[in-house]
Formats: C-alpha cells, structure tokens, sequence
C-alpha cells in the first residue's frame, strides 16, 4: 500500500528526477571548473607578484651598489684631498711656528720658585708658551676637522 502511494506520487515527477540530477551533477562541476579557475587565477597573481618583487629587489639591490660605489668614491677623494691639504698644513705650521717663536718643551720639570706663585716675573710680558709637538697637532685636527666638515656636507647633497 505504501508502495502505491510512493509510486503514485513519484510518477508524475519521476522525468524531471533525472533532469534534476543532470542539473545536480553540471551544478557540481561548474563549482569544481570555478575552485580550479580561481585556484589558477590566484597562483597566475602569486607568480606574478613575485616576479614584480624580484624585479623590486634587483632594482633596490642595484641602487644600493651604486649609491655605496658612489659614497666610497666620494670618502676616498675626500682622503686624497685631505692628504694633499695636511701637507700644505704642516708647512704653514712650521712657518707659523718659525714667525712666532714657539718654544720647544722644556727637557725637564723642576719645582716652582714659590708654591703660590707662577714662577713668572711681573716685569715679563705674557706670552703663550705652547710646545711646537702641540702647535702641530693642533694645526693636523684643524685640517682634519674642515676637511670631514666638508666631506659630509657634501655626502649630504
């Protein structure tokens, strides 16, 4: 009785069952062809951003090798200058040294005449007494001081 019932009821739609599975069966692959499309899409633009990364890399990789040719030019030309310079320095420290009297240090320290007093006497006009090992040192770090001064403005440029 159930039976008849059943194919009773089933018997008037039982064509479009199998449409309606067909319809199932071309659904599911439309959805399968979709996943594989985007799958493929989606590596296509992973492939793709790659190589445009690669491409960035070499182009900074490439930038970055002359930028640092380029600064290690410049530091080494600041050096030959800077040698060239310290010759010219050194010559007009001596001639500074040779117009303006500068002493030689004394070979020995003895104890001060008074310990409360410089030791200098009143009459004696005042006078710089600067070693001439030190007038040269000092006229070296001058030149190296302008020298790096002027390196890095122009590293800055």
């Amino acid at each position: 009785m159930v039976d008849g019932v059943v194919s009773r009821l089933l018997d008037p739609i039982r064509p479009y069952l199998y449409a309606g599975a067909i319809v199932a069966i071309l659904a599911l692959c439309a959805w399968v062809w979709r996943i594989d499309s985007l799958r493929a899409s989606h590596k296509e633009q992973a492939a793709s951003i790659a190589s445009e990364y690669a491409a960035f890399r070499k182009e900074m990789t490439d930038r970055t090798a002359e930028a640092l040719a380029k600064e290690k030019e410049q530091a080494r030309a600041a050096d030959v200058k800077h040698a060239q310079s310290l010759a010219d320095v050194r010559d007009d420290t001596d001639r500074f040294i040779a117009a303006r009297s500068v002493r030689k240090a004394a070979a020995g320290c003895g104890a001060s005449p008074a310990p409360a007093s410089s030791g200098v006497p009143a009459e004696v006009p005042a006078q710089t007494v600067v070693d001439n090992a030190d007038v040269r040192t000092c006229g070296d770090l001058y030149s190296y001081a302008l020298d790096a001064y002027e390196w890095a403005n122009g590293a800055v440029k």
